[in-house]
Order: structure tokens, then C-alpha cells, then sequence
């Protein structure tokens, strides 16, 4: 009887047995396990537990202090805007009040790569060329997608007569994508406290359109005092090709290293492109001027060296070429 009422529950609900076996397993092996935790284990725990309380505890105080330490020292970026448009006149002072608040951002957020793009700006503008070298180096090691970072430190590399530097930072930041360069600056909120409030979002874009137009020109200009002629003419035309900005300045590069390259005919070509933008340049006309002399066309060049005399050229003269501080832009 009793065996076919064993059969007759197991055909009613086929789980039963093995669900009972399994509950009693549970409980032999959470007997055992309660055993271990009671004599070894507990001790251990309660200790690790209080541990990373502690832990969570003391970096939540000191996140909190730090916040308040930089809501004291946050400085009005009320005059943002004048100090973007002409930062070499803004008085020392001025600048002054936001190096704190940047060295302390560094100083509790060291891996943020954006803080020390922006505290590169103002170390240049206070005429502590070595910091911002320094500070632009370690901004492109931690975020080498932010192009201004690159695009300051070739410009400071260039100032300094370290053209070889100078092109190295410069074609780095000039092969970052637009998208990647926008990114940057709008995914960051170090860049994001200056410029959303303020509504100076359409000044990235036309910025970073400058910037690359400036960042070429100086790989240009690099070349032409390290004499590598082929590499500017090429940087030249490869800007020429792409059209992406204002760049009849490209003309004249084109222009005078196809001069130095000995090919005068291009040089002429390029020269007086240059020159039918309507620029008044008194070195475009004495290199018109040479390169046709090299083919003998002696009225040409006549004409072309009386050009250049006229708008004030001068022997030993280096024209566009003559060194100058150019300066760095925050965004």
C-alpha cells in the first residue's frame, strides 16, 4: 500500500523527491558554511566591511571638501569672451585669478587632460613659456585627441626656433578628425563651464577652423627654416587640394619652395595666383621676380623687382618669413 502511494504522489508531482533532496543539501552545506563564517571567517569580514566603510567614508569628506575649496577659488569667467579675443592685452592681474583655481583642479583631478590645456593658455599669456611647455606636454600624454594641446605647444615649439618640434605637434593635431576636435571640447566639462554659459558654442567651430588653418601654415613655415622645400610645397598644395578653408596665403608658400626647388615655371604659376588675389606683397613680386629672371625673361622680371621695390622690399628682406609671436588660443 505504502509503495503505491509513494507511486501515486510521484505521478502527481514528479518534482517532489528531487526538490526534497536538493533542499536538504541546501541545508547541510549552509550548516557547514555557517560553521566556517562562525570560527574563521567573521572576524575577517566584519573587519574588511569596516574597512571600505572607512575608506568610502573618508574619500566622500574629502571630495566634499575639495569641492567647496574650488567653489572658493572658481573665478568669474564674466570676461571670458575679451580674454579669448585679445589675450595679450589683458592685464597680468586678471589672468592671475585663474591659475589657482586651475593648479588645484589638477591637483585633485590630475588625469583630467583639459585642465592643463587650459592652464597652458594662461602660463603663455604670463610669460611662463617653460610651464606651459610642460603643462601642454602632459595634456597631450593624457588626452593626445585635444586639439588645441597640440596645436599650442607646436605654436610654442615654433616661437621658441624648435621648428622640427614645432611640426611633430602640429601634424598631430592637424590629422585629428572634426568630429574628434568638437568632441573634445563639448564632452568636457572643464571646457563646458566657460563656454555653455556663456553661449560661445559658435566660437569652437569657427575657431578650430582657424586653428587648422593656422597649425598648417606654421608646419609651412617650419619647413622653410629647416630648408625642407619638398615637404612645404607639399603641405602647400595638399592644403590647396582640400579647399577647406582661406588659404590663398598657400599660393605663396607653394610658390617660393617651388622657387628653392629650382622649378621656376611653377613657382611663376603659383606667384602670380598670389599675387591676382589682389595682395600687395613686396616679397611675393622680388620672388616673381627671380624665378622669371632664372628663365631669362628680363621685362617680366624688370617689372616684378620694380613691384616689390615699390611696396618697400628690402635686401636680406624675409617678408611673411620674419619670425613673430604668434600666440595660443584657449579654444
Amino acid at each position: 500500500m505504502f509503495p503505491f502511494q509513494l507511486k501515486k504522489i510521484q505521478k502527481i508531482c514528479p518534482l517532489l523527491f528531487p526538490g526534497i533532496f536538493f533542499v536538504f543539501c541546501g541545508f547541510l552545506i549552509l550548516s557547514v558554511a555557517g560553521s566556517l563564517y562562525e570560527d574563521e571567517t567573521r572576524p575577517a569580514f566584519l573587519n574588511n566591511f569596516l574597512v571600505e566603510h572607512i575608506v568610502a567614508e573618508r574619500e566622500r569628506v574629502k571630495g566634499k571638501a575639495q569641492a567647496v575649496y574650488l567653489n572658493h577659488y572658481k573665478p568669474s569667467f564674466d570676461n571670458v569672451k575679451e580674454i579669448i579675443r585679445d589675450p595679450k592685452n589683458v592685464p597680468t592681474e586678471e589672468l592671475m585669478k585663474y591659475v589657482p583655481y586651475y593648479e588645484k583642479l589638477i591637483e585633485f583631478l590630475p588625469d583630467y587632460p583639459d585642465s592643463y590645456a587650459v592652464l597652458g593658455f594662461f602660463y603663455y599669456y604670463l610669460n611662463r613659456t617653460d610651464d606651459a611647455l610642460a603643462i601642454y606636454q602632459r595634456a597631450v600624454d593624457l588626452g593626445p585627441y585635444i586639439f588645441w594641446a597640440w596645436h599650442n605647444l607646436g605654436i610654442i615649439y615654433y616661437e621658441i626656433g624648435e621648428y622640427e618640434k614645432a611640426i611633430f605637434a602640429l601634424k598631430w593635431a592637424v590629422q585629428l578628425r572634426p568630429e574628434v576636435k568638437t568632441k573634445a571640447i563639448f564632452s568636457s566639462k572643464i571646457y563646458k563651464e566657460i563656454i555653455v554659459p556663456r553661449k560661445m558654442e559658435y566660437l569652437v567651430g569657427v575657431g578650430l577652423q582657424e586653428g587648422g588653418r593656422s597649425a598648417y601654415e606654421i608646419i609651412v613655415r617650419s619647413c622653410f627654416f629647416l630648408k625642407r622645400h619638398f615637404g612645404m610645397l607639399k603641405m602647400a598644395r595638399h592644403v590647396l587640394e582640400e579647399n577647406a578653408f582661406e588659404n590663398r596665403i598657400f599660393y605663396y608658400y607653394a610658390g617660393v619652395a617651388s622657387f628653392y626647388l629650382k622649378d621656376y615655371a611653377n613657382a611663376i604659376k603659383f606667384l602670380k595666383q598670389y599675387i591676382g588675389h589682389r595682395v600687395e606683397q613686396a616679397d611675393a613680386y622680388q620672388y616673381l621676380g627671380l624665378a622669371l629672371q632664372a628663365l631669362n625673361k628680363k621685362n617680366e622680371a624688370r617689372n616684378a623687382f620694380g613691384q616689390a621695390r615699390r611696396l618697400g622690399w628690402m635686401d636680406q628682406d624675409l617678408g611673411l618669413f620674419q619670425p613673430e609671436l604668434l600666440g595660443v588660443k584657449l579654444f
